[in-house]
């Protein structure tokens, strides 16, 4: 059973077609060994396949890396290539801008330093009493209990003679309805006698006859299904 279900499926679309054989050492890998014909044995090589098969060849401006060493002199352990400074740049002499560019940004005029948790109190703020002022502001107010007032309050003699404004009556009368408008009819209206004693037409009479639908039994039934 074993040999059998390791042998390979057929190829029905080409049965003369061979299985090729694989490669032992192809690293598990399905990789066909090719059968080279003869003319391809004895073939030489054309000039445009050798062009290719040259290696790539090291660009003038290359430089071999140094060793890893050399890189890492006073870098902290990162790997970057120490410089050598020329001497026409060690004795140069730095530009009027690039002194200005080289000076710290200085805060803004109005910037002030964050004050420690502990200020320090001087003697005359120590020495200073309160005005009234600001004993009367530093008093708590005084809520009445509850949120609302009370349900009988005296209304002063004034406010009882006092008369209101024209501004004050023309604010209190009520708002009026727009031009057209029709109020709503009563739910019991007098029918007009030419109505109580009008006879309907046929077309109405037509119009007035109930639609007649059967009823859902019959419909879902049907008498000659099995005729």
């Amino acid at each position: 059973r074993t040999s059998s279900l390791a042998m390979p499926k057929k190829d029905f679309l080409n049965p003369e077609r061979q299985v090729p054989s694989y490669d032992v050492g192809s690293v598990g890998r399905e990789s066909a060994i090719w059968q080279v014909s003869t003319p391809a044995k004895s073939a030489e090589a054309s000039q445009r396949v050798e062009s290719l098969a040259q290696h790539k060849t090291e660009l003038k401006a290359f430089t071999e890396k140094q060793p890893r060493e050399m890189h890492e002199v006073g870098s902290c352990g990162r790997v970057s290539p120490v410089w050598e400074v020329s001497q026409a740049a060690q004795k140069c002499e730095d530009r009027q801008h690039t002194l200005e560019l080289a000076q710290p940004k200085k805060p803004h005029k109005s910037y002030e330093v964050p004050r420690t948790d502990h200020c320090i109190v001087s003697e005359a703020a120590k020495r200073a009493k309160a005005t009234a002022r600001t004993e009367q502001l530093a008093e708590p107010k005084n809520y009445a209990p509850g949120p609302f007032r009370e349900p009988e309050w005296v209304v002063s003699g004034a406010a009882r003679k006092a008369d209101a404004t024209e501004r004050v009556c023309k604010l209190a009368e009520a708002r009026g309805t727009a031009e057209g408008y029709r109020p709503c009819r009563k739910p019991i209206w007098k029918v007009h006698e030419s109505t109580l004693h009008a006879f309907a037409t046929p077309r109405l009479d037509e119009l007035a006859v109930p639609i007649k639908r059967e009823t859902m039994d019959h419909v879902q039934f049907n008498p000659d299904a099995f005729n």
